[in-house]
């Protein structure tokens, strides 16, 4: 959420997608509706093959990941891992500024 308002909304689209345990769905939705903050979200059990290639081939299938598309849709950069609001700012302005 602070990356909508680091940005603006005009900026950068933010999708959030949960392949939690379909047993967690309950909790999925609830942390969704507190910080979904109106962003597209899905939820997706237990994600197939063809999902995860559909992100990456080369994308192991483990999460957390984060994927940086552009506004055609082709894959900018992608990591698997946790991480923080200053990398995910730091890429994030570096592509912007690379599209202006």
């Amino acid at each position: 959420m602070k990356l909508r308002s680091a940005f603006g909304s005009n900026d950068i689209s933010l999708v959030l997608i949960s392949t939690d345990d379909p047993r967690e769905s309950g909790r999925v939705r609830r942390f969704l509706k507190e910080f979904g903050g109106g962003h597209p979200s899905l939820i997706i059990d237990n994600p197939s093959a063809h999902f995860i290639d559909t992100l990456d081939t080369a994308w192991s299938g483990a999460i957390p990941a984060s994927f940086f598309f552009d506004s055609r849709g082709r894959l900018l950069e992608w990591w698997e891992g946790e991480t923080n609001f200053v990398r995910y700012k730091a890429v994030i302005d570096q592509h912007l500024h690379r599209a202006r």
